[in-house]
């Protein structure tokens, strides 16, 4: 019986089993090798680093105003409005006076907004 991975009556120069390949492993070693080490963002984009926005916020004197702020900003494809309704009523029931934007609304625009639940 030959070993897993390995066909029989087939060996390297060395006299040892050489590995067989399989079409599946094949398959994948030409999609990684299509994968680089470089990051798809722009280089040349700077706005997402947050050294830069600080800078920003102090040339505008906002960056005082900014650290006494209390926010959470949740973001994401599912699950924001109930993640944001669940927080704000823990943070109501530890004591903390909380405001909610959520969006949609379902029935009216009015549905968008909570001051303390």
């Amino acid at each position: 019986m030959s070993e897993p991975g390995f066909e029989p009556g087939t060996s390297s120069n060395d006299g040892s089993p050489r590995p067989t390949v399989s079409p599946y492993e094949e398959a994948m070693d030409a999609l990684s090798s299509l994968i680089t080490k470089r990051s798809r963002a722009d280089k040349s984009n700077k706005g997402d680093r947050f050294d830069f926005l600080f800078d920003y916020l102090k040339m505008l004197d906002l960056d005082e105003p900014i650290s006494r702020m209390n926010v959470i900003h949740v973001a994401g494809t599912k699950g924001k409005g109930s993640t944001c309704t669940f927080a704000e009523s823990i943070l109501r029931n530890c004591g903390f006076h909380t405001g909610l934007f959520t969006s949609p609304h379902l029935i009216d625009v009015r549905e968008r907004f909570r001051l303390d639940g």
